[in-house]
């Protein structure tokens, strides 16, 4: 029954796959994919992309707006919600969030996020790649109501797994 299937919501480090499994997953099964990224982009009304925004126009702009599109989601289940990392260390999103549906922590190991980064670039505030990875990689697994090892596997190894773990088939 879909009314058992509260929203899965997948949150990680940037570049752990959060947006690209959201919506492949949300294709896959059939059901509705939100990405809080594309949703403050949009609510921005640029054409600019998270990571310029808050370069430009500062990080805690870029939160307010975030916040605002994350305490603004409703349970449609089942659906599937892509969140960055970052806002699930602001308590009133966690509680929200939580309240809402399941969180799944993407782990990717360090080294192949780094690798990431190195193509991809971090965010502007994060100074210390290896602190950062550290402090947020345990506060993530204290909060996850499931964990998936998502590195060095084909995607649709992940979905499947994915989809076991929040038994929903589609």
């Amino acid at each position: 029954m879909q009314s058992l299937h509260p929203p899965l919501i997948l949150f990680g480090f940037p570049g752990s796959g959060k947006s690209t499994l959201a919506k492949r997953l949300a294709e896959h099964l059939g059901i509705p994919c939100f990405d809080t990224d594309a949703l403050v982009e949009a609510l921005h009304g640029t054409a600019l992309c998270c990571r310029d925004i808050a370069q430009i126009y500062g990080v805690q702009l870029f939160r307010t707006l975030e916040k605002q599109i994350i305490l603004s989601l409703k349970n449609r289940s089942p659906s599937i919600i892509a969140v960055g990392g970052g806002a699930l260390l602001d308590q009133e999103n966690l509680i929200h969030l939580q309240n809402l549906g399941t969180l799944l922590f993407l782990d990717v190991d360090r080294l192949t996020l780094e690798n990431r980064w190195r193509i991809k670039g971090l965010p502007s505030f994060v100074k210390n790649p290896e602190h950062f990875y550290e402090e947020r990689l345990s506060h993530y697994l204290s909060i996850a109501n499931y964990k998936i090892r998502v590195a060095h596997q084909p995607i649709e190894d992940i979905m499947t797994e994915i989809s076991n773990v929040w038994g929903f088939h589609g």
